[in-house]
């Protein structure tokens, strides 16, 4: 996963024609393979199929296109499984995407990482239409990527456990962060919120969190944030009601995430498939 590649590449995928197999770690081989073979074929008067191996599911068709299209969404994890170690996304992944979609399959970024911090990544997938949609937040936020849109929010915290939260933990040595759909909420300007500003984007700005939230106000997330050194050291210090109260994660070396509890990836795609109206085995995530 480390080298950028999508992990469904790697499924076994299988083209039986003429009582023949062949193996392809990539879309554009498999098509090549198996659209040749499907043409000989037909050519010399034999009606084939193409059968393909998906996950140990086997799909039959008679072309290639039929047997991929048992797939409607497929769900990709961004650090780790879509980039490159240097955050990059390779030639031949794009690649691949694009025959994906070409077959009208959506293709949906999911991600720890908040909207604004996945545009630049929508833009140079071109999944900014109108049917396009993206998981932020770790499935806080689901939003159409075309005006950005929300279509699922209710996996959120509000002002109030905002309060709660930074109560319990202010007197700790490390660097408070909100996250909001508006932008994101810091006490004091630190390194974490000047590179997550230029890195993914973000609009950030510095607020008193007790006088200036509201309780009603809707909060995706909250995150401590510090060097790894640092957080590992006062991670035990944090109150036990926090941990069973809030989902919390450490996504990162820098970053402790509280979230509410139920808030996951899958969960948004969850909410974002049932949106749709696509089942649960048309899915690749």
């Amino acid at each position: 996963r480390s080298n950028g590649w999508l992990e469904f590449r790697r499924v076994l995928f299988r083209s039986v024609t003429d009582n023949l197999s062949c193996t392809a770690d990539y879309f554009h081989e498999l098509f090549n393979i198996a659209d040749i073979r499907l043409y000989k074929a037909k050519k010399n008067g034999r009606n084939q199929v193409c059968a393909i191996n998906w996950g140990g599911f086997i799909y039959e068709s008679n072309t290639i296109t039929e047997a991929i299209n048992v797939y409607k969404l497929i769900a990709i994890d961004m650090d780790g499984t879509l980039l490159k170690n240097d955050k990059t996304i390779t030639k031949l992944t794009k690649e691949s995407l694009k025959v994906a979609m070409k077959l009208g399959v959506k293709i949906v970024l999911t991600s720890g990482r908040p909207i604004q911090g996945l545009t630049k990544y929508l833009n140079e997938l071109e999944l900014t239409g109108k049917e396009n949609y993206v998981i932020g937040l770790n499935g806080a936020l689901v939003c159409k990527t075309s005006d950005y849109s929300v279509i699922s929010s209710s996996a959120t915290l509000n002002g109030k456990d905002l309060k709660y939260i930074y109560n319990k933990v202010k007197n700790l040595k490390t660097y408070f962060h909100a996250f909001t759909n508006q932008g994101n909420l810091i006490n004091t300007e630190s390194e974490f919120s000047l590179d997550e500003e230029k890195r993914l984007n973000l609009k950030v700005k510095i607020v008193d969190f007790l006088k200036d939230v509201k309780d009603d106000d809707e909060i995706l997330k909250v995150a401590l944030e510090q060097e790894k050194e640092v957080l590992d050291k006062i991670t035990p210090q944090i109150p036990n009601e926090l941990f069973d109260e809030y989902k919390v994660i450490r996504s990162v070396d820098f970053m402790l995430e509280f979230m509410k509890k139920g808030c996951s990836k899958a969960t948004g795609l969850e909410k974002l498939a049932k949106y749709l109206n696509i089942g649960r085995e048309e899915i690749i995530a």
